[in-house]
């Protein structure tokens, strides 16, 4: 068991590290899907849907990333490194309003 734990994390790190490695060279939609494997590896890590709302941002789709980060927040409730980069996205694109009013949802959910 604890090796598979090990191949499935070196597994997840390597779609990361691909998908940032396509990102530096511009090829946005094949570093989107190595991101999306990693989701499909590991969906409770942040890396993968943090990575990914950066590309969906460079590519001026502030609303898909927000998405994004809201899939992993509403599965993972309060996962603290994406609940934050959404609410820094948030700021950096003047939406805090829409950031309260998702967090006001997630309260009522409890």
């Amino acid at each position: 068991m604890k090796n598979e734990n090990l191949n499935i994390n070196h597994e997840y790190q390597n779609y990361i590290k691909t998908g940032i490695e396509e990102a530096k060279s511009k090829n946005f939609s094949k570093s989107i899907e190595n991101f999306n494997q990693a989701i499909k590896i590991d969906e409770k890590n942040s890396d993968a849907y943090i990575n990914l709302a950066n590309i969906l941002i460079i590519k001026n789709n502030f609303l898909e990333a927000l998405e994004t980060l809201k899939q992993n927040i509403n599965k993972y409730k309060y996962n603290i490194e994406t609940l934050s980069y959404y609410w820094n996205i948030s700021i950096n694109f003047n939406a805090t309003d829409r950031f309260i009013k998702y967090f006001d949802e997630l309260e009522k959910k409890d």
